[in-house]
């Protein structure tokens, strides 16, 4: 079951009716009932099959994830109340909240809400992974028989040292999880096969050593520049 919480996004409806047609996931709109059938009738879309949790109508639900919600955030001053009222009037939150509790395995947002609000979203409900320090994004890009997976494009800034390793860790499981496949990871820098030297290469080269130290047995290394046949 993944979550759409963009159910007034022309782009989402017409996406969600097509993964359900080929059964790529089950989908579930999170949202105003009303408003998705809205857009899906203005889109010719039929949303026949398509499960919708919309909060006026879902009050256990609602009930469920906000309790959550206030367990994380009560530390930071948020009341029951107040976990209630976001959850009630942000299917975002409702969504990334429905994955911590089990009702979904997985969240697509990013239409109509910006890349920020989706991981601040993220951070406050799902949060980082027990046991990991760093969050991280990553992109997947498919080319012919290929897929290669690059992180972190969007959401580290100046990742550290340490932070670098943990990422290209992590992106390594997250490829093995998400496409089966062992991975074979390739640190990025400007420096083509050492022809640069500058603090941001020996960063790079700093955080292999420590990947390397860590999970010995993953295939990565590093002194290369991003090149995608065209």
């Amino acid at each position: 079951f993944i979550a759409f919480p963009e159910v007034t996004d022309e782009r989402v409806i017409p996406a969600v009716a097509k993964v359900l047609k080929e059964k790529i996931a089950q989908p579930v709109l999170v949202g105003d009932r009303e408003a998705a059938y809205k857009c899906a009738k203005a889109n010719n879309v039929s949303l026949e099959g398509v499960r919708i949790i919309d909060p006026s109508l879902h009050p256990e639900v609602v009930e469920q994830t906000a309790t959550v919600l206030f367990q994380k955030r009560q530390k930071k001053g948020m009341t029951l109340d107040a976990a209630l009222d976001t959850v009630k009037n942000s299917p975002l939150m409702m969504a990334d909240l429905m994955l911590t509790t089990g009702h979904v395995q997985g969240c697509v947002a990013g239409a109509s809400h910006t890349s920020a609000d989706v991981a601040r979203a993220a951070l406050q409900t799902v949060g980082v992974k027990k046991g990991l320090k760093t969050a991280s994004s990553f992109f997947i890009i498919a080319k012919d028989d290929k897929t290669f997976l690059f992180s972190d494009c969007g959401f580290c800034i100046a990742p550290s040292i340490s932070q670098l390793a943990e990422i290209a860790i992590t992106t390594a499981q997250t490829c093995e999880d998400v496409l089966a496949t062992t991975p074979r990871v390739a640190m990025l820098s400007f420096s083509t096969f050492g022809s640069a030297k500058h603090e941001y290469v020996t960063r790079v080269e700093e955080a292999l050593a420590l990947a390397r130290k860590e999970k010995p047995d993953l295939a990565i290394d590093v002194r290369c520049t991003s090149t995608l046949p065209s």
